[in-house]
């Protein structure tokens, strides 16, 4: 029984992929999505500024690959694919505050665990996704914008869009971070 236990063990070892995870931290994207009205829809975008330190072209795994990524996002460079409503939430939502910073604490196939600081106020935050059958790899979650001391800032947008908005901007915002990954197993 024993050297049979031996041998299934010596072929599992024999056939355990040897995999490496690539990727290419230019394509790295941040999107939300944030919420108007009493029907609470949702408005979408991105940030064309996205600044990414200490990220590893390649990596035995996932956690290694993301781990330590640090990035810097510009408030200014938000991104709804629609002039005036950016100038509107760099004004009056982003009022003062002109970056967003964060590390990603924990990585792996299912989960990370970021640290984001936005207006004086660190907060570490939860995501949950994976990877795609198109290799994206995607990471989703949700923030509250009062846990970053932002109330007068919602209000600014709330009132800057009061009919736009049916006179309701929601303080929770779904955030989500994208970027394509390569796997290779030999």
């Amino acid at each position: 029984m024993q050297i049979l236990i031996a041998l299934l063990l010596t072929m599992a070892n024999v056939y355990a992929e040897d995999c490496s995870f690539t990727t290419d931290s230019s394509k790295f994207n941040v999107s939300w999505t944030a919420f108007k009205t009493p029907a609470k829809i949702g408005v979408g975008g991105n940030f064309k500024s996205l600044g990414i330190q200490k990220a590893k072209t390649s990596s035995s795994n996932l956690q290694d690959l993301f781990e330590g990524v640090e990035f810097g996002i510009e408030t200014s460079s938000v991104n709804t694919n629609n002039a005036p409503r950016d100038k509107k939430i760099h004004k009056f939502f982003f009022q003062n505050v002109e970056k967003l910073e964060g590390k990603v604490l924990e990585a792996d196939d299912s989960s990370m665990l970021i640290s984001l600081k936005m207006n004086g106020v660190q907060k570490e935050i939860p995501l949950t996704g994976g990877i795609d059958q198109n290799g994206t790899y995607s990471m989703s979650g949700t923030i509250d914008v009062f846990d970053f001391n932002m109330m007068t800032h919602l209000k600014g947008i709330t009132e800057a869009c009061k009919a736009l908005h049916a006179g309701k901007t929601w303080n929770d915002v779904n955030i989500r971070f994208t970027v394509p990954v390569t796997k290779t197993c030999k």
